[in-house]
């Protein structure tokens, strides 16, 4: 949350990107996600989670970023073999 508000003071940039290898996997995404809306939802300020595994989001946390603006959403397919 620190790091998210002194980025958004410091570009003025309207969107917070969590990204990460699977930001999903994150235990506390729900709460930190409903954290930020809250936050920056007056700012117009929206989140973007752009690489999801589709066994991995929630249609909840989808909704709650589509709370400020809609957003676009990228979905990593995982395969464990060449098949």
């Amino acid at each position: 949350m620190e790091l998210a508000d002194k980025l958004i003071k410091a570009t003025g940039y309207d969107e917070i990107s969590l990204t990460s290898l699977s930001i999903c996997d994150y235990s506390d995404i729900q709460n930190l996600v409903n954290k930020l809306i809250e936050k920056y939802k007056e700012s117009n300020v929206g989140i973007s989670l752009p690489s999801l595994r589709i066994d991995s989001f929630s249609v909840n946390l989808i909704n709650e970023i589509q709370k400020v603006r809609k957003t676009g959403l990228t979905f990593a397919p995982e395969a464990g073999t060449q098949k």
